[in-house]
């Protein structure tokens, strides 16, 4: 009867060390969420499918919204772009659909330039379809895209840890290696590129490097906004670099709150995909 009393006792033990355990972790992940005093955020309705990129059309108002709906690497033709306004009411849910999984986007002279795994679409946003494609055969894993004022699309190739560059008639991938390439963004001067945990000045010219803030993390969206730097790291936070500091405007749970590719308006405001269902609206000091 005592030996069964005291496996009985040392099972609850266990137990309740297991349930202590659990509500500790529970709490030490909750406990690490922040945001910066001074901001404010709200969420878009749940409507999207793992969306990945937003991106602002000045001239008409609105944002697109790209939707991978499915494996990032699944040539499914579930993907989608959405077309919504400003303050993320929805115009056309599946504005260009049929695609497999559309992740970043650049927005040129009325075209739409989005990476769909290994091929950039180019999309006449005035008619709604899509122009042209371009295969980039050797691509694994296309991401982030922009567009230079010379014409230059220049591409992020995550799980191939490069660029490439395109001129409209050929197409070279870049000989330096950048690890988990992804965020990219120009200025109208320089392209800024996420790699190797860095935030780097990239120069197409002579495919060169120069590390422009070390160690950074894991960066997914990249945007210049006055003279700050913001990057979101995909696993869970928001930030921004300023005078050489980094500040995080928004810390999630990790791998709960991913945050992805991101746009701002003109005010500053910023918009991020969480990657799950829904966008999120930053607005206030210090995000503008």
């Amino acid at each position: 009867m005592r030996r069964d009393f005291m496996s009985f006792f040392n099972e609850k033990m266990k137990n309740k060390t297991k349930l202590t355990l659990i509500i500790s972790l529970l709490f030490l992940i909750l406990s690490c969420s922040s945001l910066q005093p001074g901001i404010t955020k709200e969420y878009s309705e749940p409507l999207f499918q793992k969306p990945e990129s937003v991106v602002w059309d000045r001239t008409n108002q609105c944002l697109y919204v790209s939707n991978i709906n499915g494996s990032p690497t699944g040539r499914d033709g579930n993907g989608f772009i959405s077309k919504i306004s400003t303050s993320g009411e929805v115009i056309a849910l599946e504005w260009i659909s049929g695609l497999d999984a559309p992740k970043g986007m650049y927005l040129r002279d009325s075209i739409l330039y989005c990476t769909d795994i290994s091929n950039v679409l180019l999309i006449d946003v005035a008619k709604g379809s899509i122009l042209e494609t371009i295969e980039i055969p050797e691509a694994k894993f296309l991401n982030d895209i922009v567009v230079t004022d010379d014409g230059l699309i220049l591409v992020t190739d995550t799980k191939r840890d490069t660029v490439f560059v395109s001129d409209n008639q050929n197409i070279h991938k870049s000989e330096l290696r950048l690890k988990n390439a992804n965020g990219i963004f120009y200025d109208g001067e320089r392209v800024l590129i996420g790699a190797n945990g860095d935030i780097n000045l990239y120069f197409p010219d002579t495919d060169s490097l120069e590390i422009l803030h070390k160690n950074v993390g894991n960066i997914d969206g990249l945007h210049k906004f006055r003279e700050d730097i913001f990057f979101s790291n995909y696993f869970n936070k928001l930030s921004k670099i300023e005078d050489g500091t980094i500040i995080e405007i928004d810390k999630g749970l990790f791998f709960l709150d991913c945050k992805a590719d991101f746009c701002q308006l003109e005010d500053g405001q910023i918009v991020v995909p969480d990657f799950n269902s829904r966008l999120i609206f930053y607005s206030g000091d210090p995000v503008n």
